[in-house]
């Protein structure tokens, strides 16, 4: 049996009343709805577009940084006498930056980056730039440049005098006179023995030299070569003083000793560096019945013990090293050239020496992997100053 419906009175038509009123409902709710998602799409796609304008911008300000330490301005930079300008195109972004060195400030470089994002205009996006401030303050050192390089404390005593600027990392006991600037500032990275052995090792490595002791006695040239174990450099002649010429790296696997060797290796000798180098993976010693000649470098891994007669001319340049260890300085004369060492320096009167530092252009010749003992160290902050 079939159930029957029939509208009360009255009730005809509320049906009708009840749809319209949810149309009504809908037709208000729903532009709202479309209006807020439209806008909230614009507005992601605004923001999406100044945070890849804003990667652009700090694009530029990388490649700022690398054009600062590519090796035409870097490891020893210069003053920028003008602002250095250059632009990229990075994400459909003209990217514009330049590089500033403000007045009286050497440590740090102002690069300022700005990504134009006007080619969005006719898409309803805005125009303008977005940019970037940065900047770049650095940590630079070359031993080279320095008297004395030191990432621990130097330590002079009294009588010495010395003339030349100064880099240490820790602290400065100066009882003696120095003539030039001298800095605290940290020396963060440092060549190791790896660096030094991968440099030196395949210029000795086919050519075996005498093991043991070297007479200059009986031989006038040392090197190229590599000596396995301690090695003892010396003189017997008790006639004449006689010169030993450096011909090229001589690479010591163990410590050596000159001109303090034991047994008849005692009387006094000269030593020409000639442009080259003596690198040993232990300690080194050098006594004082050695008259040194020449420019050159003497690097130990261990410490180094450096008193002799070093009245080298204002033409040379002595670098001298230790690259784990200390460096005793204690010549009996005047000395031209720097030191380098890695805990202590530490200069004694012997005689009242003068240590001077000579920045000739002459120690580009002397082998040595610049590049490793000059180093930049930097710390970035990066401002976003406009959007």
């Amino acid at each position: 049996m079939k159930k029957r419906y029939s509208l009360r009175k009255g009730e005809s038509g509320q049906t009708l009343i009840f749809v319209a009123i949810m149309l009504l409902f809908i037709g208000l709710i729903i532009p709202s709805l479309l209006a807020l998602t439209f806008t909230s799409h614009r507005s992601a796609q605004t923001r999406e577009q100044k945070m890849t304008s804003f990667y652009a911008a700090d694009a530029g300000v990388e490649a700022a940084i690398r054009q600062l330490m590519n090796e035409s301005l870097f490891p020893t930079p210069p003053p920028l006498p003008t602002p250095v300008t250059f632009e990229l195109n990075v994400n459909d972004r003209n990217v514009s930056v330049v590089i500033e060195e403000p007045p009286g400030t050497p440590t740090y470089y102002k690069i300022t980056s700005k990504a134009d994002i006007t080619s969005y205009t006719a898409k309803g996006f805005g125009g303008g730039t977005t940019a970037i401030e940065a900047y770049l303050f650095t940590t630079t050192y070359n031993a080279f440049d320095n008297a004395i390089t030191s990432r621990g404390n130097v330590n002079i005593q009294p009588g010495v005098t010395v003339d030349g600027p100064l880099q240490y990392g820790g602290t400065l006991d100066n009882k003696g006179t120095i003539i030039g600037n001298y800095f605290h500032r940290d020396v963060i990275t440092w060549p190791t023995a790896q660096e030094f052995y991968a440099y030196y090792w395949p210029e000795v490595e086919n050519y075996p030299l005498a093991q043991g002791t070297i007479d200059v006695k009986d031989t006038s040239s040392i090197g190229p070569g590599y000596t396995e174990g301690d090695l003892e450099i010396g003189s017997s002649d008790n006639k004449e003083v006689r010169t030993a010429t450096l011909q090229g790296t001589v690479y010591v696997k163990g410590n050596l000793d000159i001109g303090k060797a034991g047994g008849s290796l005692v009387q006094p000798f000269e030593l020409d560096l000639n442009f080259h180098t003596i690198y040993v993976t232990g300690s080194l010693t050098m006594s004082n019945v050695v008259q040194l000649t020449g420019s050159g470098c003497l690097i130990a891994v261990g410490d180094v013990i450096f008193a002799p007669k070093a009245q080298t001319s204002s033409d040379d340049f002595v670098f001298v090293m230790s690259v784990e260890g200390e460096v005793q300085f204690q010549p009996s004369a005047n000395f031209n050239g720097a030191l380098a060492g890695d805990v202590n320096i530490q200069l004694q009167p012997g005689g009242a020496p003068t240590f001077t530092f000579t920045n000739v252009g002459k120690k580009s010749l002397l082998g040595f992997p610049v590049s490793m003992i000059a180093r930049v160290d930097s710390k970035l902050q990066t401002y976003i100053i406009k959007e």
